[in-house]
């Protein structure tokens, strides 16, 4: 706030005009994820400030991707328009580029051709996916996804054998991580540890809390 004041008064005393306004800050637009194709060209992401709704005071952070010349005669131009894209990297032939885009709240990579079109959707997968990366003969894309580990373990494709992971995950105490082996327990908040669990786990999954009297 300091700065944003002092950035006030200074633009007032040399101008003597309408000083910045902290409203005036949303204008400000950011680069960043910025990515060179070996022929000169850049894309990177543009993050812009711009209203959420109609609601008067409430705003969002939209990220598009961009391209620029890089090789003497610049030529800027936008390749997104829809939903937040970013994370944008070039095929190793440079002819398109591979970039995630929020799909349901969920990022998922999307692929665009640089000879026009709209982009197609790459994956859909149930948590995720951002940040690709190329193999050298751009036949595959290799991505990253945020996968909760309470997920991890239920997941049957993933983790088939319902593995826990091999170091300590938690607390000292559960060397061997037996507080993330499945249970059968019945759900009790007045029984065994395995069955406080048990309990503690449906108040997650059922997004309540409760309160027990001892």
């Amino acid at each position: 706030m300091i700065l944003i004041l002092f950035i006030s008064s200074y633009s007032y005393s040399q101008n003597s005009k309408e000083p910045v306004k902290v409203t005036d800050m949303l204008k400000i637009k950011s680069i960043n994820g910025v990515n060179l194709s070996d022929d000169g060209r850049a894309v990177f992401t543009v993050t812009t400030i711009e209203p959420d709704g109609d609601t008067k005071w409430e705003y969002k952070y939209v990220n598009q991707v961009w391209m620029l010349n890089t090789d003497g005669n610049p030529s800027l131009k936008q390749l997104t328009t829809k939903e937040s894209s970013s994370q944008a990297v070039w095929s190793p032939n440079g002819k398109q580029i591979a970039f995630a885009r929020a799909i349901d709240g969920k990022p998922q990579i999307f692929l665009l051709s640089l000879d026009g079109g709209e982009a197609t959707q790459l994956t859909k997968f149930r948590y995720g996916a951002g940040t690709p990366k190329w193999s050298p003969d751009g036949k595959k894309i290799l991505f990253s996804s945020n996968i909760p580990l309470k997920d991890l373990l239920k997941d049957s494709l993933l983790n088939p054998n319902h593995s826990v992971p091999s170091w300590p995950y938690e607390k000292p105490g559960f060397e061997k991580n037996e507080q993330l082996k499945n249970s059968n327990s019945k759900a009790d908040p007045d029984g065994t540890l395995d069955e406080i669990r048990a309990y503690l786990d449906n108040d997650v999954n059922d997004k309540k809390a409760k309160v027990v009297d001892n």
